[in-house]
């Protein structure tokens, strides 16, 4: 019984260890890294039992699209951005509007986007805690790798995204060194 509960022990603790405090290295390794700061506070992905669904990565060069999907299971907290257009290395903004159709609504006061933050809650879906892309110009995309022989992107980011009540969530420093 003393052996199970040391296998459990240290089994458990790294499932359990603090939240990481810094954002990882800006890298162009295709290391499977991922980070941002969310209104000030680091935000990097949690899955402890599936890396899939922890950090999740798209690209097609005959498309030229890329997606970036993240969760964190500690926070309950999900994120979904979608870019087009992407050739080479270069600034390029969030996808919005028409070429998401199915996700997305426009008029003339805003453009909604499928680009999203889920904060996390024990609550039913509540649209308080769904952050999107109102403004593609608050945005800001660097790709400084683009290698699709060995499928390495990297990139940093930064973007508002608001809610419908008007709260911002503000995603600075946003960085990612993954392969696809």
């Amino acid at each position: 019984m003393k052996k199970l509960l040391v296998v459990l022990f240290v089994v458990f603790i790294p499932l359990t260890s603090c939240e990481e405090t810094e954002l990882p290295d800006i890298t162009e390794e295709g290391n499977n890294t991922f980070g941002m700061l969310v209104n000030g506070e680091v935000w990097t992905p949690h899955a402890p039992f599936s890396s899939a669904l922890k950090l999740s990565v798209g690209y097609s060069p005959f498309f030229q699209q890329l997606h970036i999907g993240a969760y964190n299971s500690r926070r309950r907290e999900k994120l979904a951005f979608y870019f087009s257009d992407i050739v080479g290395h270069g600034d390029y903004f969030f996808a919005c509007g028409p070429l998401f159709p199915d996700m997305s609504v426009a008029d003339e006061n805003f453009n909604y986007c499928s680009t999203r933050f889920n904060k996390g809650t024990d609550e039913p879906y509540d649209p308080k805690n769904e952050f999107v892309l109102f403004n593609r110009n608050e945005s800001n995309l660097n790709i400084i790798k683009l290698d699709t022989i060995n499928k390495i992107i990297s990139g940093t980011f930064s973007v508002n995204l608001h809610n419908f009540d008007g709260d911002v969530l503000e995603i600075t420093n946003g960085r990612f060194d993954v392969k696809y």
